[in-house]
């Protein structure tokens, strides 16, 4: 950080490309993603031929959830760059997320036609295949993949987020371990970090609250950064440790200050969560309003956000906020929120007393869990409340 801090001071010393590439660069780094749209942007009207300003704005805009955008500009990538593959790889994200399938594979084949991607395009290529139900498919693509030491590394955390994702905890459990052991030994901080974070994550699921606490205590240990402190207080959040959700929520606020996914996304979600803890669902749904316009991508606020309208008697407006996340499925295929996310639609359904979709929404969780771990809380308890509508 303290390179690109200098940098961004010493920028008036460089030429005008070289003072967009930094000033826009440092505006992503530090989190001012409108600050960084508006520099890129400039950069790109001014050398229309440059295929880094397009590349950057594309990937800032996936961020955002903001998927039109970041097709557009990650197509224009492809124009001005067609031997990089990160134009191709973001313009793939952007057409999952648009429900574009078949289009985003063929934009990753002609990628492979040129001989681009290394590992990467054969993970995107598997996670297609995963969205279109072609188990073959992704057989072949995982294979390749794994033929790289990342590649391996990749399709090992992927899976364990498809395990959690699906009600598999046990199996959760292990990969995660699994991914945990391989970051510490390759040092990959933050990945180990993710690790233990998403097993304490799954502990609270689970209804193991002091197992979860015991993690999120662990990961603290790990690292003191602003995005470990507010991992961290979503799980003690979560988890009923409220005041210490509170201080470290506060912490990483007061670290990045300018920070928009900070301010108005993470930190408010942890308090949010608080303020349901409190039994105050309208001051949480409160709270999430000014986020709304960035949390597009972000599955766990929303889901934190349609969970608070249901809790506050805002069924029909907590079905559409449910089914927004349903519709980026495809593209949230390790994200446990989306599956959650569909038992929350049938509750938001017997809320507002339409007991037909609600007992639909409720088949197509069991679809989803299909092959979940029998003994999961939340399993059981989407078992009970559907016996009810029988």
């Amino acid at each position: 950080m303290n390179y690109i801090r200098k940098a961004f001071e010493l920028k008036d010393r460089a030429s005008e490309r070289e003072k967009l590439a930094i000033s826009s660069d440092y505006y992503q780094y530090m989190g001012q993603s409108d600050k960084a749209i508006e520099a890129y942007e400039v950069y790109k009207h001014v050398y229309p031929r440059d295929s880094r300003p397009v590349t950057n704005l594309a990937v800032v805009y996936l961020i955002l959830g903001l998927y039109d955008k970041a097709l557009s500009n990650g197509l224009e990538a492809i124009r001005l760059a067609p031997d990089s593959f990160n134009g191709y790889s973001i313009s793939s994200f952007a057409y999952v997320a648009l429900n574009r399938l078949d289009e985003a594979k063929a934009i990753l084949q002609t990628a492979q036609q040129r001989n681009l991607g290394t590992s990467t395009i054969h993970e995107q290529l598997a996670s297609i295949a995963i969205a279109q139900g072609d188990p073959a498919t992704q057989a072949k693509e995982d294979a390749l993949a794994r033929a790289s030491p990342q590649g391996e590394f990749d399709l090992l955390q992927r899976d364990a987020g498809l395990a959690l994702a699906g009600g598999q905890f046990n199996r959760a459990r292990d990969l995660l371990k699994q991914v945990e052991a391989k970051a510490r030994a390759i040092e990959l901080t933050e990945s180990a970090l993710n690790a233990i974070v998403y097993r304490a994550l799954l502990e609270d699921l689970a209804q193991n609250r002091a197992e979860a606490i015991r993690g999120a205590d662990a990961a603290l240990k790990l690292s003191q950064a602003p995005s470990a402190l507010l991992a961290v207080a979503d799980v003690y959040a979560r988890s009923g440790e409220d005041a210490k959700a509170a201080q470290l929520t506060e912490r990483a606020a007061q670290q990045r200050p300018e920070d928009v996914t900070v301010q108005f996304v993470a930190a408010p979600m942890i308090r949010a969560l608080l303020a349901m803890n409190r039994n105050d669902p309208a001051k949480a749904v409160e709270i999430m309003k000014k986020g709304e316009a960035f949390d597009r991508a972000n599955m766990e606020s929303r889901y934190t956000r349609a969970t608070a309208l249901l809790m506050a008697g805002r069924g029909a407006d907590a079905i559409q906020e449910f089914q927004g996340m349903l519709k980026l499925k495809d593209a949230s295929i390790t994200e446990p929120a989306v599956s959650l996310a569909q038992m929350g639609l049938a509750r938001a359904y017997v809320s507002t007393n339409d007991k037909e979709k609600a007992r639909t929404a409720y088949q197509d969780f069991f679809v989803l869990w299909k092959n979940a771990d029998p003994d999961v809380p939340i399993l059981k308890q989407a078992r009970a409340e559907y016996a009810k509508l029988q």
